[in-house]
């Protein structure tokens, strides 16, 4: 039951994380940015998740301990990784940056058997690489790309792979999920209010419109799919998260066809194919063991 939860909630994660791409674009178009967009992503949300814990009568208490470990998360995931993947948009297309961030599956896979001694299953390895395969028919062949972009973007994957593998070992994937959030968004705005300030990006010269898609962005984004995440990370551990948040990018080339009238494309089809491929394989595979 736990692992059928564990694979729900990821893919409704990655569902969320590959959609709310598209509504960023709207605020960009409304007068917001990158950076401001990921400030508002992380505080607007503080309010709903208060609620959440004082509903469920969560303590708000956590020792220094549990602070540091909280601020390194929050440095990892929800700063980090949206500054460097955001910011490599500016260099390079972002299909290219899409393509080059999704190796963080692999170095996952690969940190934990080389740091941590554990052991992958065949099924995993197979699944592995016929989504990363999946992924990289994505690539949409710009040879002009800027090494700097190419770069960030990288950073991004291996960002976000420390973080899921940080969360699975530092324990935090056994507290309540929303406090990790919570804490999570508290530290990322404080910390995103001065880089704001500091990069000359904070506004408050948005339309109504998108204010109101930056918070359906925050609401989405920092009070659903990172807890869902979380969830899957303590359910299913971090390498079977990482390859069934390659969701994200098929929810993306579906969502760019139907709303943004992109291109529909043999290649995106094809890895979309194999991605589900790769995810059902492995669901399963999962399925059986827990029969067994």
């Amino acid at each position: 039951m736990n692992k059928t939860k564990g694979f729900l909630c990821v893919t409704i994660s990655a569902f969320i994380f590959g959609f709310t791409p598209i509504l960023s674009k709207l605020t960009f178009s409304g007068g917001s940015n990158a950076i401001m967009l990921v400030f508002l992503r992380n505080f607007m949300c503080l309010p709903i998740l208060y609620i959440i814990l004082k509903y469920k009568k969560v303590s708000l208490k956590i020792t220094k301990i549990e602070g540091k470990k909280l601020l390194i998360l929050s440095l990892f995931t929800t700063i980090l990784t949206a500054l460097l993947l955001y910011g490599s948009y500016s260099f390079i297309s972002v299909g290219m940056a899409t393509t080059v961030h999704y190796v963080y599956p692999i170095l996952v896979a690969l940190a934990l058997v080389l740091f941590f001694k554990e052991k992958i299953s065949k099924v995993k390895i197979f699944s592995l690489t016929i989504s990363f395969v999946g992924v990289l028919l994505f690539f949409d062949g710009d040879i002009s790309a800027s090494f700097f972009g190419l770069f960030i973007a990288f950073a991004s994957g291996i960002s976000y792979g420390i973080a899921l593998i940080y969360m699975d070992k530092s324990g935090l994937k056994d507290y309540y999920p929303f406090l990790v959030t919570f804490y999570s968004c508290i530290f990322a705005s404080v910390v995103l209010f001065f880089i704001t300030l500091i990069t000359g990006k904070f506004t408050l010269s948005l339309t109504g419109t998108a204010w109101a898609y930056s918070f359906i962005v925050s609401v989405l984004t920092s009070v659903i799919a990172i807890t869902f995440m979380q969830i899957g990370v303590r359910y299913i551990g971090p390498t079977t998260t990482a390859i069934l948040c390659m969701f994200e990018p098929i929810t993306s080339v579906i969502l760019g066809i139907l709303i943004l009238n992109e291109p529909c494309t043999f290649k995106s089809i094809l890895g979309c194919i194999l991605i589900l491929t790769a995810v059902l394989q492995l669901s399963v595979f999962k399925e059986k063991e827990n029969c067994s």
